[in-house]
């Protein structure tokens, strides 16, 4: 029984070591966003831009060359919803909806580099779940037809979207 409850606590302690949040890195956020081009961004339609500076880490929006709606047939940009610590920007690109939920505790990877993306296939498609700045991301794309649409098959897709993505607040770009 010692033996089992000593386990127990190693394993316990291993896990709580590995699983620390990390820090927000507001200093390499601020430099990124200064050479953010914003015109790029798909900002929100459904709430006022200063809701961004609310929020307790690096909001990363779309930056992409295709065209991003907010919904199918609708205006261009994204609906942004807030909390102080996470928030989730929804989009559409072609037939896919794209929802990317940022979350200001991230844990650390223990097997992907930082800011490389580590894709899972989904039922409705993929999750691409990421850190950058210190802060947890996860990209999930969804398709009407989810094993024949490339934007749902192909691991690219997904990445070429993390790629793409751009500071565009947070309460740590306040001077």
């Amino acid at each position: 029984m010692k033996h089992v409850l000593t386990l127990a606590l190693l394993l316990f302690a291993a896990g709580t070591a590995a699983a620390q949040d990390t820090a927000i890195d507001w200093e390499g956020a601020r430099a990124d966003a200064a050479g953010a081009q914003a015109n790029a961004i798909a900002w929100p339609v459904n709430r006022p831009r200063e809701v961004l500076d609310e929020v307790a880490l690096p909001v990363l929006l779309p930056a992409l060359p295709e065209p991003v709606l907010s919904r199918p047939d609708g205006p261009a940009g994204v609906l942004f919803f807030t909390r102080p610590a996470q928030y989730t920007a929804s989009f559409v690109l072609g037939p896919a909806t794209l929802e990317l939920t940022g979350m200001a505790s991230a844990r650390r990877a223990h097997s992907a580099a930082a800011g490389v993306p580590d894709i899972t296939r989904t039922e409705a498609g993929q999750d691409a779940n990421f850190s950058r700045y210190g802060a947890g991301y996860t990209l999930s794309i969804s398709c009407a037809d989810p094993d024949a649409d490339p934007r749902c098959t192909d691991p690219d897709f997904a990445r070429h979207v993390v790629d793409h993505l751009a500071v565009a607040g947070g309460s740590g770009l306040r001077p």
